[in-house]
């Protein structure tokens, strides 16, 4: 890879997509992720991407949780074709895009028996170079990463632009999340994350599960931005969605729940991009070798 190619990869996945020489479309690249499961990341990604296209963006999900894949089975989606079917040069990125409710598309992973566990270095730079070629028309760009300190969730979150981290009041949630950002801080140099925090009893309970967050990386990480995005209360009609297969915002529009996804879309629209940061840098060396 010569010097030239590498600085047009290395700007591809800091900011989305490459703009071709007349001046493509370059959308907002924002990595929603967490520490540990079971926070509802992927339901709240989903939504996020409802609430948007509401307010008229047009937005894609990339599933990027590669052994158990999420957005497909909660959308009542069932993809002919996957994330992994980019690897066989059979398919390309328009092939394997499908419709999601509420005009989301969705770029699906891959679960069951071969699936992708991990990105070897080789896939990485073909992943690189099929996104150079794409030109997409999208506003936003959703990656719903895998929970957890895995190489894949660090690839993903690391290559985005923006940092979504998804928490729950719950003490090992915030742990585990104060751990991915210290990871992400310590060994690629990231500074700047938006925090979310789902299933509050109310506003007060999410304010102050960030708050401990932040005070936990106070005093152990230095300069960090943690941006409070807002939060998400518990609504018992989560669960009636998920076994319709259905995203909460369609099939109960009128739930408080609901509501909260739409106010944090405008908060998100509003609120200003980070600088961009050396973060990549680190990436490309941990990762690549190079």
């Amino acid at each position: 890879m010569t010097g030239k190619e590498f600085t047009e990869h290395r700007h591809v996945i800091q900011n989305g997509f490459s703009n071709s020489s007349t001046g493509s479309h370059v959308p907002r690249v924002i990595a929603v992720t967490s520490g540990k499961g079971g926070v509802g990341k992927s339901n709240i990604v989903l939504n996020l991407a409802i609430a948007l296209g509401k307010l008229g963006k047009k937005v894609l999900i990339m599933d990027t949780n590669l052994g158990l894949s999420n957005i497909d089975i909660l959308s009542g989606l069932c993809p002919k074709y996957s994330f992994s079917h980019l690897f066989t040069g059979d398919k390309s990125i328009e092939d394997i895009l499908v419709d999601g409710p509420g005009n989301v598309q969705i770029l699906p992973a891959h679960a069951g028996p071969g699936s992708l566990r991990e990105l070897t270095a080789d896939r990485k730079l073909f992943l690189l170079g099929l996104f150079d070629d794409w030109r997409p028309e999208f506003d936003i760009f959703l990656i719903d990463t895998a929970p957890g300190i895995s190489g894949e969730v660090l690839y993903f979150t690391t290559a985005a632009s923006e940092k979504m981290i998804v928490i729950t009041p719950e003490p090992t949630s915030i742990s585990d999340a104060a751990t991915l950002i210290k990871i992400l801080h310590t060994d690629w140099a990231e500074k700047h994350f938006r925090i979310l925090v789902n299933k509050v009893a109310n506003d007060s309970e999410g304010m102050d599960a960030f708050l401990t967050l932040s005070k936990i990386l106070d005093q152990s990480v230095g300069f960090l931005s943690l941006d409070y995005l807002g939060s998400v209360p518990f609504d018992p009609k989560i669960p009636d969605a998920v076994r319709l297969q259905k995203p909460l915002i369609l099939a109960y529009p009128e739930t408080p729940a609901s509501c909260n996804f739409l106010e944090l879309c405008e908060k998100l629209l509003e609120a200003s991009m980070p600088p961009q940061n050396g973060g990549i840098r680190f990436f490309w060396k941990k990762f690549l070798n190079i």
